[in-house]
């Protein structure tokens, strides 16, 4: 007899059956049965499996709501209130506006009649336009509103004009000598004493300045026995221009050609004698009077 697993559902092979222990060994599985549950299995199972029908998932019974149904309710015929009409409109004047009571033809503050009265033809007029004209009355309209007197037109937002110093102002030091030295090379216009003499006191102070660093540094240079300070030459040709293009001006100021520097001692009081009042044939005046 075929043993069949129960687990598996394959077939148990022969070499895997002792019959002396009453023990079956499936190979796929790795079960071990009894023979003789196996025999009384297969014999009360029927040769065709019956299908088992899935079983659905349990949904208890949802009961059924009652639908609400309003109660009818009768009301009692001695409660029913009878339908009632629309109030009546009062009436008022057309010329004072005072009411009027229910019949009357005439208004008992300024005596108008109540109703208006018959239409009468008017040669060149038609019954409506009177008619139309009668029962409008003519209300007078308030006077137009009168603009604001003292509004001001609007002006755009303008930034402050702060004020800026007059010309010729004096200045400090440091600005007579940032000035001359802008104008390195410029040998047109006209310097004031101010401007000169700052920028010459300038010119001494970092030339001795660079005589001393020279020498404190070792940068002299021996010429025939005479010592040549390298850094201090350096600083005369690097300052030549610009003093030169400044003693230029300061003649100019006084009216007087560029020449005139090359003469001795007299260029030295022209440099410190005051300029030309106003605009003179170089230029306008640095002080600006």
């Amino acid at each position: 007899m075929t043993l069949i697993c129960p687990k598996c559902g394959k077939e148990i092979s022969e070499s895997t059956v002792n019959i002396a222990q009453d023990a079956a060994f499936c190979v796929p599985c790795g079960v071990i049965h009894k023979i003789s549950v196996l025999i009384a299995q297969q014999t009360a199972v029927p040769t065709q499996a019956t299908q088992i029908p899935e079983q659905q998932p349990y949904q208890a019974p949802q009961p059924e709501v009652p639908r609400y149904q309003e109660p009818q309710q009768t009301t009692p015929a001695h409660l029913v209130t009878p339908p009632q009409t629309a109030p009546q409109k009062a009436k008022f004047c057309m010329k004072c506006g005072s009411p009027l009571a229910e019949g009357v033809k005439f208004c008992a503050g300024c005596g108008a009649p109540t109703e208006a009265p018959p239409a009468q033809a008017v040669p060149g007029q038609s019954l409506s336009s009177q008619y139309s004209q009668y029962q409008q009355p003519q209300f007078t309209q308030p006077p137009p509103a009168q603009p604001y007197q003292n509004q001001q037109p609007y002006t755009p937002y303008s930034a402050p004009q702060y004020a800026s110093p007059p010309a010729g102002a004096p200045k400090n030091p440091l600005q007579y000598i940032g000035e001359a030295l802008n104008k390195y090379a410029v040998f047109q216009g006209r310097a004031r004493r101010a401007e000169f003499w700052w920028f010459t006191l300038f010119n001494v102070i970092i030339y001795y300045l660079a005589l001393f660093v020279g020498a404190k540094m070792g940068l002299i240079y021996w010429f025939d026995y005479t010592p040549i300070n390298i850094l201090a030459t350096l600083v005369s040709l690097a300052f030549f221009l610009p003093s030169l293009a400044v003693c230029i001006r300061r003649m100019h100021d006084i009216g007087k050609s560029g020449w005139y520097i090359l003469v001795p001692i007299y260029d030295i009081v022209l440099c410190a004698t005051a300029g030309t009042t106003g605009p003179n044939q170089y230029g306008l005046d640095p002080k600006g009077e």
